[in-house]
Protein backbone atom coordinates (compact mmCIF):
# COMPACT_ATOMS: atom_id res chain seq x y z
CA UNK A 1 0.00 0.00 0.00
CA UNK A 2 2.91 2.14 0.80
CA UNK A 3 4.26 1.94 -2.60
CA UNK A 4 0.89 2.96 -4.00
CA UNK A 5 0.66 5.83 -2.14
CA UNK A 6 4.08 7.43 -2.94
CA UNK A 7 3.25 6.93 -6.39
CA UNK A 8 0.16 8.15 -6.33
CA UNK A 9 1.28 11.21 -4.25
CA UNK A 10 4.53 12.01 -6.08
CA UNK A 11 1.95 11.78 -9.62
CA UNK A 12 -0.27 14.18 -8.02
CA UNK A 13 2.49 16.65 -6.68
CA UNK A 14 4.16 16.59 -10.56
CA UNK A 15 0.93 17.39 -12.43
CA UNK A 16 0.77 20.46 -9.98
CA UNK A 17 3.82 21.58 -10.40
CA UNK A 18 4.48 20.89 -14.72
CA UNK A 19 0.88 22.06 -15.73
CA UNK A 20 1.36 25.01 -13.39
CA UNK A 21 4.32 25.83 -14.98
CA UNK A 22 3.94 24.73 -18.56
CA UNK A 23 0.49 27.08 -18.16
CA UNK A 24 2.44 30.24 -17.17
CA UNK A 25 4.85 29.29 -20.28
CA UNK A 26 2.12 29.34 -22.23
CA UNK A 27 0.60 32.54 -21.19
CA UNK A 28 0.88 35.56 -23.85
CA UNK A 29 2.02 37.98 -21.09
CA UNK A 30 5.28 35.73 -20.01
CA UNK A 31 6.35 34.69 -23.52
CA UNK A 32 8.53 37.47 -23.98
CA UNK A 33 10.38 36.73 -20.73
CA UNK A 34 10.91 33.35 -21.44
CA UNK A 35 11.92 34.16 -25.17
CA UNK A 36 14.48 36.50 -23.33
CA UNK A 37 15.29 33.74 -20.92
CA UNK A 38 16.31 31.52 -23.95
CA UNK A 39 18.28 34.10 -25.39
CA UNK A 40 20.00 34.24 -22.30
CA UNK A 41 20.96 30.64 -21.42
CA UNK A 42 22.29 30.24 -25.73
CA UNK A 43 22.56 33.55 -27.01
CA UNK A 44 22.05 35.06 -30.17
CA UNK A 45 21.12 31.54 -31.74
CA UNK A 46 18.32 31.39 -28.94
CA UNK A 47 16.51 34.64 -30.26
CA UNK A 48 15.67 31.93 -33.48
CA UNK A 49 14.20 29.42 -31.25
CA UNK A 50 10.96 31.49 -29.49
CA UNK A 51 9.38 28.49 -30.18
CA UNK A 52 10.60 26.84 -28.13
CA UNK A 53 8.71 28.32 -25.01
CA UNK A 54 5.56 27.20 -26.69
CA UNK A 55 6.98 23.41 -26.85
CA UNK A 56 8.11 23.05 -23.69
CA UNK A 57 5.05 24.64 -21.89
CA UNK A 58 2.82 22.42 -23.98
CA UNK A 59 5.22 19.45 -23.03
CA UNK A 60 4.99 20.46 -19.45
CA UNK A 61 1.46 20.29 -19.05
CA UNK A 62 1.08 16.78 -21.76
CA UNK A 63 3.50 15.77 -18.92
CA UNK A 64 1.90 16.62 -16.00
CA UNK A 65 -1.89 15.08 -17.26
CA UNK A 66 -0.23 12.04 -18.00
CA UNK A 67 0.87 11.64 -14.11
CA UNK A 68 -2.91 11.64 -13.33
CA UNK A 69 -3.59 7.62 -14.94
CA UNK A 70 -1.50 5.11 -13.50
CA UNK A 71 -1.75 3.78 -16.96
CA UNK A 72 0.24 6.59 -18.54
CA UNK A 73 2.36 7.45 -15.77
CA UNK A 74 5.39 6.11 -16.90
CA UNK A 75 5.16 7.94 -20.15
CA UNK A 76 4.79 11.15 -18.03
CA UNK A 77 7.56 9.94 -15.79
CA UNK A 78 10.02 9.52 -18.96
CA UNK A 79 8.66 12.88 -20.49
CA UNK A 80 9.53 14.56 -16.86
CA UNK A 81 12.59 13.27 -15.98
CA UNK A 82 14.01 14.04 -19.60
CA UNK A 83 12.60 17.77 -18.87
CA UNK A 84 14.31 17.76 -15.45
CA UNK A 85 17.46 16.48 -17.28
CA UNK A 86 17.68 18.87 -19.95
CA UNK A 87 16.88 21.88 -17.17
CA UNK A 88 19.35 20.42 -14.56
CA UNK A 89 21.93 19.97 -18.38
CA UNK A 90 21.30 23.94 -19.05
CA UNK A 91 22.01 24.75 -15.25
CA UNK A 92 24.88 22.94 -14.55
CA UNK A 93 26.30 24.95 -17.98
CA UNK A 94 25.48 28.00 -17.07
CA UNK A 95 27.26 27.24 -13.69
CA UNK A 96 30.17 26.26 -16.04
CA UNK A 97 30.28 29.55 -18.13
CA UNK A 98 29.84 31.36 -14.93
CA UNK A 99 26.44 33.13 -15.06
CA UNK A 100 25.36 32.59 -11.64
CA UNK A 101 23.48 35.51 -11.32
CA UNK A 102 21.57 34.40 -14.43
CA UNK A 103 17.70 33.96 -13.97
CA UNK A 104 16.88 30.40 -13.81
CA UNK A 105 13.69 30.43 -15.19
CA UNK A 106 11.96 27.85 -12.81
CA UNK A 107 9.18 29.61 -10.80
CA UNK A 108 8.41 32.33 -13.69
CA UNK A 109 8.63 35.52 -14.64
CA UNK A 110 7.86 36.97 -10.91
CA UNK A 111 10.71 35.21 -9.06
CA UNK A 112 14.32 35.87 -8.67
CA UNK A 113 16.00 32.77 -8.45
CA UNK A 114 19.30 32.59 -10.10
CA UNK A 115 21.01 29.49 -11.57
CA UNK A 116 23.35 27.76 -8.62
CA UNK A 117 23.77 25.11 -6.35
CA UNK A 118 20.30 25.31 -4.83
CA UNK A 119 18.13 25.13 -8.10
CA UNK A 120 20.91 22.00 -8.92
CA UNK A 121 20.14 20.29 -5.66
CA UNK A 122 16.17 20.82 -5.94
CA UNK A 123 16.31 19.26 -9.53
CA UNK A 124 17.65 16.39 -8.35
CA UNK A 125 15.14 15.77 -5.64
CA UNK A 126 12.65 16.62 -8.01
CA UNK A 127 14.24 13.40 -10.11
CA UNK A 128 14.27 11.40 -7.40
CA UNK A 129 10.47 12.23 -6.85
CA UNK A 130 9.67 11.21 -10.24
CA UNK A 131 11.12 8.01 -9.66
CA UNK A 132 8.92 7.31 -6.65
CA UNK A 133 6.28 7.39 -10.13
CA UNK A 134 7.57 4.35 -11.51
CA UNK A 135 6.58 2.65 -7.92
CA UNK A 136 3.49 -0.10 -8.64
CA UNK A 137 0.44 1.58 -8.62
CA UNK A 138 -1.81 -0.87 -7.43
CA UNK A 139 -4.06 -1.51 -4.38
CA UNK A 140 -7.60 0.03 -3.06
CA UNK A 141 -8.11 3.45 -4.56
CA UNK A 142 -10.49 4.94 -2.03
CA UNK A 143 -8.28 3.94 1.01
CA UNK A 144 -5.35 5.35 -0.96
CA UNK A 145 -7.03 8.06 -2.38
CA UNK A 146 -6.77 10.67 1.00
CA UNK A 147 -3.38 9.55 2.10
CA UNK A 148 -2.07 10.72 -1.91
CA UNK A 149 -3.85 14.04 -1.90
CA UNK A 150 -2.43 15.03 1.81
CA UNK A 151 1.27 13.51 0.96
CA UNK A 152 0.84 16.12 -2.64
CA UNK A 153 -0.04 18.80 -0.84
CA UNK A 154 2.64 18.63 1.65
CA UNK A 155 4.88 17.72 -1.17
CA UNK A 156 3.35 21.44 -2.88
CA UNK A 157 3.61 23.51 0.27
CA UNK A 158 7.54 21.96 0.70
CA UNK A 159 8.68 22.66 -2.81
CA UNK A 160 7.05 26.48 -2.14
CA UNK A 161 8.63 26.54 1.12
CA UNK A 162 11.94 25.31 -0.66
CA UNK A 163 11.22 27.71 -3.57
CA UNK A 164 11.27 30.87 -1.39
CA UNK A 165 13.85 29.72 1.21
CA UNK A 166 16.03 29.56 -2.15
CA UNK A 167 14.93 32.77 -3.12
CA UNK A 168 16.00 34.24 0.36
CA UNK A 169 19.38 32.43 1.02
CA UNK A 170 20.31 33.89 -2.82
CA UNK A 171 19.71 37.56 -1.51
CA UNK A 172 21.05 36.88 1.53
CA UNK A 173 24.13 36.08 -0.59
CA UNK A 174 23.86 38.80 -2.66
CA UNK A 175 24.13 41.27 0.42
CA UNK A 176 26.98 39.65 2.15
CA UNK A 177 28.84 40.16 -0.96
CA UNK A 178 28.87 44.29 -0.94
Amino acid sequence: MIEKVLSDSSALFLFWLFASAGLGKLKPENRQYYSSLISDYFGAVGEKFGFIVLLVGSLEIVSGFLMLSPATRHIGTAFILILLAAYLSLMIYQIYQGKVNQDCGCAGPHSNIKVGIETITRNVVLCGIAALCALPAVGDFYLTFGLSLCLSLFMALTYLSAEKTISNLQKSKLLQGR
